[in-house]
């Protein structure tokens, strides 16, 4: 190189050395205007360029240094990271390759070359690059957290695992290396181990929203649902545009039955990613659960036409047919869900709702299977298989292995559950005190006189759906399903728990006013034309006497089945919304008690017109005698479609979706005998009598 080439070349390198760029690119200009071939000038140029992000620029001088060096090391090296940082990654591994080609022991560029294999999908070949650079240098903190990433991409968790922890054992302070230790012990659902890394990693990094997330993540797996939510809500303060925060902050919400909240959280993840296939079927969930099935229906669509392989939207849109009546629709998407994903617990528990199994069923052998891995599931999981298991076992007779899946899962289901049994009893038991006949006739006539509310009350899985998909099926009704509109109207009014404690003539006149007046708007606001609206929550039960002096002109409809099988029925049920009482065979039997108690009180201090008892193993053997009792008792003139309530098209969102579907069968009459002795604890809960009506 001429002298003063040279002279140009090293006071560009002093320049550059002193952070002046800009000066150090004219004296390099100068040098190779004077040697256009110079490899180290054009070199030094791309690493300037590179430094200042001007990476086009850095990639033709880096060019220029191997159109004169081919084997130029540092000029692949430096094109190499320029093309990274370009995203053009095939071409920046060609170059890494050079590198290491040319000298093996370059650690940043086999570090590097390795990350973007990794990238691209080549986990095998990533886990070749790192594992040379351990063995020729063990104490790289970094080769084995990459090491362990690329192992965990391949399904090694284990193997992963090692060197996640021999990076932290080398670099405490790794961050990176204590997020991927936990999503790697996530990933084998170690969530509490992983909380821990999670920690370590935001105490070192306060502000990682990867962190934050994942940390969240894991509280949700283990159902700390509260936790979580708080969890999502710090990660959003520190990354408000991050999508995947949003939806899954939505799922919390959901689990928690905020709905709206969950409903704007979805939408807001949708508005940073229209593509998210999770956030559409999240959403199509929240839009069920608040009746909104035809949006709901869209948005499954959507989850999967741009997700086809989701085995959560399969039976999220296979629980929406099955409200919608399409049950061999519904059955069809549960079974393509169990296709795409075998050990999809929610999706076999789903399917048992919609069929019959036979012995040799296949979908039978593949739950008996999935029940030797159940330590290894997490606890709502093995609730949901306990259940399809035990129903699946029933259908084809084998009642004892049956039994012991219902009592497993419902133990299972009750340890995650706060039931203050004495104080519940208690309530009902003061009810009938609370709520005598003079009290009754004294405070009559004070309420909204509107003919428009129907009720339907009685225990779970005692008939009230059937009774009424029948009313349903009446030109003048229509069916609001289980409303919680009387208790909302109830926590609406200020100082009425007071009214619970003891009937006040002074202070209860205008609130009976209110409460009724709150309760028509609601449910007119449903369906504004319709002549009478029911109202099929079960437990409203226990407030006939508050409903008949708020609503005297209301028609109540109790449904009442025998007690050993409605409670068989509500123990190998997996209820969507909690009745706490009926996980435990003695606490259903002495709530059944006391719900049976509160009734006949209430048949006691009534009048007689206002409360019709209808029993299901009655209607089961004459449909139409007590389909015109019901139909007449509800002031209105018969229609002989009540007879085809199996037809009804409407959406039927509780346990027993299924079943109304179908014309009547008398199997479910006596179910509970096939468990003999086994229902000990029940029989001796319901006591003689009640046990006894078997």
């Amino acid at each position: 190189m001429p002298d003063l080439a040279s002279d140009y070349y090293d006071l560009g390198n002093r320049l550059a050395g002193q952070q002046r760029y800009d000066e150090a690119v004219a004296y390099y200009e100068k040098a190779v205007a004077l040697r256009p071939g110079a490899a180290e000038v054009h070199s030094n140029l791309g690493v300037v360029f590179a430094t200042q992000e001007q990476y086009e620029k850095a990639c033709a001088h880096f060019r220029k240094a191997l159109a004169a060096r081919p084997s130029f090391v540092n000029a692949h090296f430096g094109l190499a990271k320029s093309l990274t940082a370009l995203n053009r990654p095939v071409e920046a591994v060609k170059h890494y390759k050079k590198v290491v080609a040319l000298q093996p022991n370059h650690t940043s560029a086999r570090l590097s070359l390795g990350m973007l294999l990794n990238s691209l999908g080549y986990h095998d070949k990533a886990v070749s690059e790192f594992k040379k650079v351990v063995k020729s240098n063990p104490d790289n903190a970094a080769a084995h957290n990459n090491l362990g990433a690329a192992l965990h991409a391949l399904g090694r968790s284990a193997d992963a695992i090692s060197h996640f922890r021999a990076a932290i054992r080398l670099r405490w302070d790794l961050s990176v290396a204590h997020i991927n230790l936990a999503k790697a012990l996530a990933g084998l659902r170690r969530d509490e181990e992983a909380l821990a890394h999670y920690d370590t990693a935001l105490i070192l990094e306060p502000r990682s929203a990867e962190a934050l997330c994942r940390r969240a993540d894991a509280l949700y797996r283990l159902e700390r649902i509260d936790e979580a939510v708080a969890a999502y809500e710090k990660t959003l303060a520190v990354a408000p545009g991050l999508a995947e925060a949003h939806n899954n902050l939505g799922t919390a919400l959901l689990a928690l039955r905020r709905y709206d909240e969950a409903i704007a959280r979805f939408e807001r993840a949708l508005a940073l990613d229209e593509g998210c296939a999770q956030a559409h079927s999240n959403l199509a969930t929240a839009l069920q659960a608040v009746g909104r099935l035809q949006e709901a229906r869209r948005h499954y669509d959507h989850a999967l036409g741009r997700s086809p392989a989701s085995a959560a939207a399969h039976v999220g849109k296979g629980g929406l047919l099955l409200e919608l009546g399409r049950i061999g629709e519904a059955r069809r998407a549960f079974e393509r869900a169990i296709e795409l994903e075998p050990g999809h617990t929610l999706a076999y528990h789903s399917l048992a709702e919609t069929k019959r199994f036979s012995s040799g069923d296949p979908h039978l052998a593949a739950m008996e299977r999935l029940a030797e891995t159940l330590p290894g599931l997490r606890s709502s999981e093995r609730i949901e298989l306990h259940f399809a298991l035990g129903k699946a076992l029933a259908d084809v007779g084998r009642y004892d292995e049956s039994h012991n899946h219902f009592v497993a899962g419902n133990a299972l289901k009750r340890s995650t559950l706060t039931y203050d049994e004495a104080s519940t009893l208690e309530f009902l038991d003061h009810l009938k005190a609370r709520f005598p006949r003079g009290a009754i006739e004294g405070l009559k006539g004070l309420g909204n006189p509107s003919a428009v509310p129907i009720f339907i009350v009685g225990m779970p899985r005692s008939g009230t759906t059937l009774v009424e998909q029948i009313l349903a099926s009446h030109s003048q009704v229509f069916a609001a399903g289980e409303l919680r509109a009387l208790t909302e109207s109830m926590e609406a009014i200020q100082g009425f728990d007071a009214m619970l404690d003891g009937l006040d003539p002074d202070m209860d006149r205008a609130m009976l006013r209110e409460l009724g007046d709150r309760y028509i708007d609601r449910i007119t606001a449903l369906a504004p034309d319709a002549r009478h609206v029911s109202d099929k929550m079960p437990a409203n039960f226990r407030f006939l006497g508050l409903i008949h002096l708020a609503l005297p002109g209301a028609r109540i409809v109790h449904v009442r089945r025998n007690p050993v099988d409605t409670c068989l029925s509500c123990f190998s049920k997996l209820f969507t919304y909690d009745q706490r009482f009926s996980y435990d065979l003695g606490e259903l039997g002495r709530y059944y008690r006391a719900y049976d108690q509160l009734m006949r009180h209430w048949h006691a201090v009534l009048p007689g017109n206002v409360l019709l008892d209808v029993s299901y193993e009655d209607i089961v053997g004459d449909v139409e005698g007590q389909a015109r009792r019901i139909v007449a008792h509800c002031r209105l003139q018969w229609e002989e479609s009540c007879l085809e309530f199996h037809r009804a098209q409407r959406p039927v969102r509780t346990a027993s979706a299924a079943q109304v579907r179908r014309p009547l069968y008398k199997t479910s009459i006596g179910r509970s005998q096939a468990y003999g002795e086994k229902l000990r604890p029940l029989l001796e809960a319901l006591g003689p009598e009640l046990a006894g009506r078997r």
